[in-house]
Parts: C-alpha cells; sequence; structure tokens
C-alpha cells in the first residue's frame, strides 16, 4: 500500500496515487473570465487565447509574459529600467513599489515577523515565504530513473521532464500549437477546442 504525503488517501500502486495527487492536490490555474480550470499554466493561456482571445503581452527584453499590459508595464520598469519611486526613511533602500518598502521596513528595521515555523526558529513576515520555508523540512525526493534528488517536487517534476521524456514522447494537438508529455493533459486541452465549438 502506498499513502500519500499530502493527505490521508492510501492506494495500492503508484498510478493511482499519481492520479488521486492531479485531481487533488494538484495546483489549478483558473481563468477571471469563466469557470474553466486548467491543470498547467500552457492549458489555462491556450484557453484564453482561443475561448476569449485573449492577447499575451511578450517583454522585448527577457521571456516574461502575461495577459494583462499593465503587469507588463509594471514588469519592464521594475526589472528592466529600475524604477526607483519610493525610499526607505531609515536607510538607502529604493525600490519601484510602496508595498516593498512597508515590507523592508517591517522584516529590516522593526524585524516585525509575525508568521514562525512550528519546526524551527525561522520567521517571516507572510504565509507565502513560510510554506516556502516549510518545504525544506521535507523528506528528500529522489528521482526513479537517475540519481538525481531535490526538496521541492516541482523540481523533481521539471528534472523528469527535461532528462527522461523525449520529444518523440509528446503528444501534439491536432488543432493548435499546443503538446504535452501526457496524454491525459492532452486530452484535457482538447476539451478547450470542444466548449470554443459549443
Amino acid at each position: 500500500m502506498i499513502s500519500c504525503d499530502l493527505c490521508e488517501f492510501i492506494c495500492s500502486g503508484k498510478q493511482y496515487l499519481k492520479l488521486h495527487h492531479n485531481r487533488i492536490h494538484k495546483k489549478q490555474f483558473k481563468c477571471r473570465c469563466c469557470n474553466f480550470v486548467g491543470r498547467e499554466k500552457e492549458e489555462l493561456a491556450s484557453h484564453m487565447k482561443i475561448i476569449h482571445k485573449e492577447k499575451l503581452h511578450h517583454c522585448s527584453l527577457c521571456d516574461y509574459v502575461t495577459f494583462q499590459k499593465v503587469h507588463l508595464i509594471h514588469h519592464v520598469k521594475r526589472i528592466h529600467e529600475k524604477v526607483k519611486n519610493f525610499k526607505c526613511p531609515k536607510c538607502d533602500y529604493e525600490t519601484y513599489a510602496e508595498k516593498d518598502v512597508v515590507f523592508h521596513v517591517k522584516s529590516i528595521h522593526e524585524k516585525n515577523f509575525s508568521v514562525t515555523c512550528e519546526f524551527c526558529d525561522y520567521s517571516c513576515l507572510t504565509f507565502d515565504r513560510l510554506r516556502s520555508h516549510k518545504k525544506t523540512h521535507a523528506s528528500i525526493l529522489h528521482c526513479e530513473l537517475c540519481d538525481y534528488q531535490c526538496n521541492y517536487k516541482i523540481f523533481l517534476k521539471q528534472h523528469v521532464r527535461k532528462a527522461h521524456i523525449k520529444a518523440e514522447e509528446t503528444y501534439n494537438c491536432p488543432l493548435c500549437d499546443y503538446y504535452s508529455p501526457y496524454r491525459g493533459t492532452l486530452n484535457r486541452h482538447l476539451n478547450v477546442h470542444a466548449e470554443f465549438k459549443r
């Protein structure tokens, strides 16, 4: 018997555990315009492009892509133009966004860490940072196909895709440029085209 490391689920084989994980725990990408939910970022991007005719905005200086033009404008100003509109009143720190100064003052000058880890003495300001930190307490994950090791499932998944899934093993959508190393993901993607035809 195999048990899920994220909940109480127990099953008899790895394929059932993988199915459970994909259905219950895998991050979902929700459309902000309708009820569509994708299992991968590319699936949502394809949905937005086909169903809502949403245009992707690409940064001309790096690989950054977004659906919202305002996000691209902020990205360019912050990352490439290095615009710094706000300054810390207590030191020389400067940044693009006011919220970054507030975070900086609380964490650097006031040492006001309101969120703490129950496994060690780590503390931080946000639950997102704590969640990321807690993963360092998780057991080391091992690739079943080679000696690769890491602490994060996402890194292991990326490693398997890059190192062990060959290009000829991808499943291509016959209706657009979408492709996936998994047949099931392609089948879910095809629903985007089926919704469009209705």
